[in-house]
Formats: C-alpha cells, sequence, structure tokens
C-alpha cells in the first residue's frame, strides 16, 4: 500500500502535466491557423486591389488609345490640307487690284485704278498624251481609227494606243493636236471635229480645244477612201493634254 501511493501520486502529476502539453499545442496550432487566415483574408483583398487596378489602367489604356488614334486622324487631316493649301496657292483663283494707280488717264486727268489679274483654279488631275506613228497601217478602211504605236507621254492613262483612241478620264477642256499627211479628222465621240487635206508626203495639222466629260473618246480617223496606206517611220503625231477642269 505504501508503494501503490507514489505511483499513483507520480501519474496523477503525469497526466496533469500531459494535458497542459495538449492545451497548450491546441493553443498554438489555433494560433497559427488564425494567422494563416488572416494572410489569406489579406492576400485576397490585396488581389482584389490589384485587379481593380489592372482594370481601372486598361480603361485608361483604352482612352488612350482613342485619343492617339483621333490625334492621328487630325494630324493627317491637317497634313493634306497643308499640301492641298500648297499646290494651289500658286494657282488659285484671285483677283488682285494694283493699289497704285497707272498712268491710265480719263475724263478730266483723272487716274483709274488697273492691273486685274485673275488665275485658274490648276486641275485636280495632270492629264497629256503624245504619241507617234510608227509602223506602216496597210489597207485601212474609211472611216478607220489611225493608230499611232509609240507612246512618248501617257499622264493619267487616259491614251489606248492599241486603238489610237484618248478617254478622257474627267471632265474638262482639253487641247488636242495631230499632224499627218494624210486626209483625217479629229473625232469626238462620233463627231468631226476638224478635217486635215493631206498629199503625197505634204504634212498637215490641226488643232484644237474641246470641252469633254470624263469618257468620252477623241481619236484621228480615216476620211479619204478604203485600202488607204497610213505611213509610218514617225511622220505623224496625236498629242493633247488637259487645260482646265470644268
Amino acid at each position: 500500500m505504501k508503494t501503490l501511493l507514489p505511483s499513483l501520486f507520480l501519474f496523477g502529476i503525469f497526466q496533469v502535466s500531459n494535458g497542459n502539453v495538449m492545451e497548450t499545442r491546441l493553443e498554438l496550432l489555433e494560433k497559427q491557423m488564425k494567422e494563416v487566415l488572416e494572410r489569406e483574408a489579406h492576400t485576397k483583398r490585396e488581389n482584389e486591389e490589384l485587379q481593380a487596378t489592372v482594370a481601372s489602367q486598361q480603361s485608361i489604356i483604352v482612352e488612350l488609345q482613342a485619343t492617339v488614334n483621333e490625334q492621328s486622324d487630325r494630324i493627317e487631316a491637317l497634313e493634306s490640307e497643308r499640301v492641298d493649301s500648297e499646290q494651289g496657292g500658286a494657282f488659285q483663283d484671285s483677283t488682285q487690284m494694283h493699289d497704285t494707280p497707272k498712268s491710265d488717264v480719263i475724263n478730266g486727268g483723272k487716274y483709274a485704278r488697273s492691273g486685274i489679274i485673275s488665275r485658274r483654279q490648276p486641275p485636280e488631275m495632270m492629264v497629256a498624251f503624245s504619241a507617234v506613228k510608227v509602223a506602216i497601217q496597210s489597207s485601212i478602211g474609211l472611216n478607220q481609227n489611225i493608230i499611232f504605236e509609240n507612246v512618248i507621254l501617257n499622264q493619267g492613262n487616259g491614251f489606248h494606243s492599241q486603238h489610237g483612241v484618248f478617254i478622257a478620264p474627267q471632265t474638262a477642256c482639253y487641247t488636242t493636236a495631230t499632224l499627218l499627211s494624210h486626209n483625217a479628222a479629229i473625232i469626238h465621240d462620233g463627231n468631226i471635229v476638224a478635217k486635215m487635206h493631206g498629199y503625197q508626203w505634204e504634212q498637215f495639222s490641226q488643232t484644237v480645244i474641246i470641252a469633254v466629260n470624263a469618257g468620252d473618246e477623241i481619236y484621228i480617223r480615216n476620211i479619204a477612201h478604203d485600202h488607204e496606206t497610213i505611213s509610218g517611220d514617225s511622220f505623224s503625231t496625236f498629242s493633247g493634254f488637259l487645260l482646265w477642269q470644268l
């Protein structure tokens, strides 16, 4: 009995000590879990704040891109206006009145102002062509087109050498000229504008100014007789250019 009492006492002390250790461990685990949960909550808040910041930045980027595009369009428009202004500045319609009286004496010795100058607007498209006949065109029929094979200039791409036809790219007044040694005529949309009479190797020319609509055709036609032979060897030419748009 005396031996059993100390053992029970020691066992009780061990149990109490072990219980305290378990309680301490539980408290430590609870504390660590609480810290983990707090860190997770803090990280979640930071992630939400970062996502909100990213969304805000993306919205700002979209607005800035729209502003950049708008400014680019504006710069392009201003550059186009500047180029148009520079091109038209030297030619635009203007009426200039000299402030200094001229020596034109009228009624009772009074001086009249003079020197009014008017300039016409230049054409929007530069159009000019010139072609030379280099090949012999044998047995050409009456009212058949004369072909000018060697194209020296075709600004505006209005002249079609395979048919000898100039098709006006825009409505305007055009100067047209031809040099031939055959009976021929300048034709505008099927109508004779001017004729030439050629004899053997004598050369004749015609120059006309025609008001032409876009798409109208101008060409040179044989008006002599059937089975005519049109000489080549660069003796004949067909040319024209745009004077001013209508």
